[in-house]
C-alpha cells in the first residue's frame, strides 16, 4: 500500500513515519496543488493586475469598474504555455459568449452542425438553467 501526499502537516510527525513503517506503508509526497501555496495564486493576480493596468490608462479610480472585464479577459484567454484558457481547461470547452447565440457565429454554426431548432432548444434550456440557478442564490 502507498500513500501520496501533498506534504501537509498531518503527515509530517514521526509518529505517522513510523506508523507507516511498521505497516509497510510507502508514504511518498507529491509537490503541492494548491494554488494559494504554490505561486500559482500569485501568477494569476499579476495577470490580471497586467489587463487592469492596460485598461485603467492611468485613471486607478475605475478599477472596480475594469474588474470584471478582466477576469473575462484573464478567463477567457488562451495561456501562451498550454495554448488554452484557465475556462476551457476548468471545462473542457472554450467559452461562447451571448451574442455568438443571437447571430450564430461561424463556431456555433460548426459546433451544432447548424439546426437552428436544435439550436434554440439549447437556448432556451439554458436560459431556464440559468434563471433556476440565480433564483438558488442567497
Amino acid at each position: 500500500m502507498a500513500i501520496i501526499t501533498d506534504n501537509s502537516t498531518p503527515f509530517v510527525n514521526q509518529r505517522i513515519h513510523n506508523f507507516c513503517g511498521k505497516h509497510q506503508i510507502n508514504l511518498k509526497y507529491a509537490s503541492v496543488w494548491h494554488p494559494h501555496t504554490n505561486g500559482q495564486a500569485e501568477a494569476a493576480n499579476k495577470n490580471i493586475l497586467n489587463i487592469l493596468k492596460k485598461h485603467l490608462d492611468g485613471a486607478k479610480a475605475r478599477w472596480l469598474d475594469e474588474l470584471p472585464g478582466a477576469l473575462w479577459a484573464y478567463n477567457t484567454a488562451p495561456s501562451e504555455v498550454t495554448q488554452e484558457s484557465p475556462f476551457s481547461v476548468s471545462f473542457g470547452m472554450n467559452v461562447v459568449i451571448p451574442v455568438e447565440l443571437e447571430h450564430y457565429s461561424p463556431r456555433v454554426e460548426a459546433a451544432t452542425n447548424f439546426d437552428p431548432e436544435d439550436l434554440q432548444t439549447w437556448v432556451n434550456e439554458n436560459d431556464d438553467s440559468r434563471r433556476v440557478e440565480l433564483d438558488l442564490l442567497e
